[in-house]
């Protein structure tokens, strides 16, 4: 087949990427680090929810930001113990580089802490760094007097808190109540191994500064709300549980009625799997508090909520899960009579969701290929647990031990960069014996394939051995690998050996095995081999190789490394989702199948079951209004795996959506006249549905199904 190739840039450009963990890749030099990450949600929107204000006011969009654009807030507080904060996991004793940027108004110092006993002061009218406790500070000035503020330190555990503050002094923790300062762009990344690699260019907020990746959402679409400046009326929102609608001052006011209940809703019409920014304004009147939430019902926050919203707006982001999404304004619930003021309500479709950490594709990692480092895009669809609790303290020291093996330690150059490998020497006594360090009693789970991986690199001899003992399945054995030439030796029976060229000199050296029904555990090894199936070495100082990064997960093949510290760790699969408007079909003829449709065009009342409200005339399906609305079908017959395109057009759409699906597929609903293609997996025979919102008013035509060959979709990587 021919297909239309299409570089990384453009491919990702028509992808929507999905990643929710740290993922690590080459270098052009084959050093491994970190793609680029930022654990910090909304990390430009500090109005939002995803930051905890503490007697602090956040004034949003008030000054230029260092990107040229109006999105610097501006925070103050109102009290002397008041912070502005997020919580973020971390992995306990790992390595993070914290920053925010900020500038000078009329308060001199400014403290970041990563929670207890880490903290940096700065100096913004200086631009000096301060006090350091537990952490090491940076400052970079930067244009129109703004300051990029960094903070070097090592996790203590696993639950930080990035918090920021306007500081009395230098090493002061009692806060500036009035008075203020501008801050933008917060960061906080894994900075283990060889740290986090470069934000590509164009994915960076200022080219100056490689390390800072943006976490924001940038509005894609319209304001779905109806009537959210209350300029006149209440009209478009509904009364909640007993609460009373009226308008002050040009706000929807929310009373409690008699049962100390109220509120206010409105529907919107989302998409499922979108995302959508919610922003308010909540003015406190006799409430003591009020409160937005965005659900699929009436009063609920199950997609988004803001709690406890006094006499401030805010922003929320969520991800729909229905057609539908409610929008809910709640005073109080205490007493009768107590009421709230809202203004400013919109909800806006965003490209992404800020509130998760964001990780960017690895698409300029590098692998060692016939000799050379050859750039491409990594991505594994797979996620894998590293059950090795400790990758990299391979010296010999639990949960790691040792045998004939001088006292070890990371004394090498690792394939990091670092000191980090780990020479496996002999003890230095005398006579021959077996040298070796290996994990015990390790678990695993009965009649599942295992893959055991470790770097290894030649030193004074050239041969290793991986072994496996004490399971079941496979009996006791070793595999042999040559460290200079890169092969597979003697392998044992059960293993499955595999040895890749990392470069530098280094080899990942793996068996694949499989337990089976009685197997719950296991000890894994390392050897330092004399040749081929000899693990028998002199014990006079001569007999050593090096070692790094061993991993053992579940799976048939070696995963990319994922680092341990004390504990086991999961790296998220990736997915790439294409963006139905960028779809690039190979440029041969590809849809070879038969219409599947009967009367997709509706020339008369015949072959469908018409939903609730609905009618066939004059050559379309259509919808004319009232409430109620059910989804219209027919059933059509596909085969479970092939792909299929659906097309059909709308028109006179004046209210709600529509879509077009086949029978256990998602739905991509519209809302607005046009002809739409969408290419569906079918999960075998069943109906092809028309559905629309309850209050969807428009007409259907031109309905057709028709099978995809070659079911395929070409790129080309660098």
């Amino acid at each position: 087949m021919t297909c239309n190739l299409d570089p990384i840039d453009s491919f990702l450009a028509a992808t929507d990427y999905s990643a929710t963990s740290q993922r690590t890749m080459n270098n052009s030099a084959g050093i491994k680090g970190f793609a680029p990450m930022n654990l910090i949600k909304s990390s430009e929107d500090f109005n939002s929810n995803d930051w905890t204000k503490t007697d602090t006011a956040v004034t949003p969009n008030a000054a230029m930001a260092p990107d040229g654009t109006l999105t610097a807030d501006k925070i103050s507080h109102t009290s002397t113990s008041a912070f502005l904060t997020q919580n973020v996991t971390m992995v306990s004793g790992v390595d993070y580089v914290s920053g925010v940027f900020a500038k000078y108004v009329d308060n001199q110092w400014f403290r970041i802490q990563v929670d207890g006993g880490v903290d940096v002061w700065f100096d913004l009218l200086s631009g000096a760094v301060g006090t350091e406790t537990g952490a090491t500070g940076g400052i970079t000035l930067l244009d129109n007097d703004w300051y990029y503020l960094t903070v070097s330190s090592t996790a203590p555990d696993t639950n930080r808190n990035f918090l920021v503050t306007l500081a009395d002094g230098d090493g002061s923790f009692t806060e500036t109540s009035g008075t203020f300062a501008y801050i933008w762009g917060a960061h906080l990344y894994e900075n283990g191994l060889a740290g986090m690699f470069d934000v590509p260019e164009d994915q960076r907020a200022l080219a100056a500064l490689p390390k800072y990746l943006p976490n924001k959402a940038v509005v894609t679409g319209p304001n779905l709300v109806s009537n959210g400046t209350f300029d006149s009326s209440t009209a478009g929102w509904t009364a909640h549980n007993s609460g009373v609608l009226s308008v002050s001052s040009s706000a929807l006011r929310v009373t409690n009625g008699a049962s100390g209940r109220g509120g206010a809703y409105q529907v919107v019409t989302t998409e499922v799997g979108k995302s959508y920014k919610l922003t308010f304004d909540a003015i406190a009147g006799t409430s003591p508090a009020t409160f937005v939430y965005v659900g699929t019902i009436a009063g609920s926050g199950g997609l988004a909520a803001h709690t406890n919203v006094l006499v401030v707006g805010g922003v929320l982001f969520f991800t729909a899960t229905s057609v539908t999404s409610y929008v809910t304004l709640l005073p109080s619930y205490s007493s009768n009579g107590l009421y709230a003021d809202f203004d400013n309500i919109t909800v806006e479709e965003v490209d992404r969701n800020p509130s998760a950490a964001r990780f960017l594709p690895r698409r300029d990692n590098h692998e060692y290929i016939d000799g050379a480092w050859v750039k491409g895009m990594k991505a594994e669809s797979e996620a894998r647990t590293n059950l090795f609790t400790e990758a990299f303290e391979l010296d010999g020291t639990a949960p790691w031990a040792k045998s004939s093996a001088a006292t070890l330690s990371q004394d090498a150059t690792g394939p990091d960069g670092l000191t980090s490998a780990v020479t496996l020497l002999d003890s230095g006594a005398t006579g021959t014996g077996v040298v070796q360090i290996f994990y015990s009693g390790i678990t695993v789970a009965t009649s599942t394939a295992y893959t055991y991986s470790v770097y290894c690199k030649a030193d004074q001899l050239d041969w290793v051995a991986l072994k496996t003992e004490l399971f079941t399945t496979p009996a006791n054995g070793s595999t042999y690998f040559d460290l200079t030439n890169g092969a597979v030796g003697a392998t044992a029976t059960g293993h499955t050996a595999r040895v890749s060229d990392e470069g530098n000199g280094w080899f990942r050296c793996s068996i694949t095995f499989t337990t089976d029904a009685s197997d719950t555990s296991g000890t894994l090894l390392v050897q330092v081999a004399d040749a081929n199936a000899d693990n028998v070495v002199d014990l006079d100082g001569t007999s050593s190789i090096l070692i790094y990064g061993a991993q053992f997960e579940a799976g048939s093949t070696p995963s990319s490394l994922i680092p341990t510290y004390g504990a086991t760790r999961t790296r998220t699969a990736e997915t790439f989702t294409q963006k139905e408007d960028k779809i690039i079909w190979p440029n041969t003829t590809y849809v070879d199948g038969t219409e599947l449709v009967t009367n997709g065009t509706f020339d008369a009342d015949t072959d469908w079951t018409k939903g609730t409200n609905a009618t066939i005339s004059g050559g379309t399906l259509s919808y004319a209004g009232g409430s109620g609305n059910t989804d219209s079908y027919q059933s059509v017959t596909t085969t479970s795996g092939s792909t299929y395109a659906v097309s059909f057009t709308l028109s006179g759409v004046t209210a709600g959506s529509a879509y077009v699906r086949l029978s256990g597929t998602a739905s991509s609903t519209k809302s607005a006249d046009g002809t739409y293609t969408i290419y569906y997996v079918s999960a075998g025979t069943g109906n092809m549905f028309v559905d629309v919102s309850s209050d969807f008013v428009g007409s259907i035509d031109n309905i057709s199904v028709k099978e995809i060959n070659p079911r395929a979709l070409c790129v080309s990587m660098h």
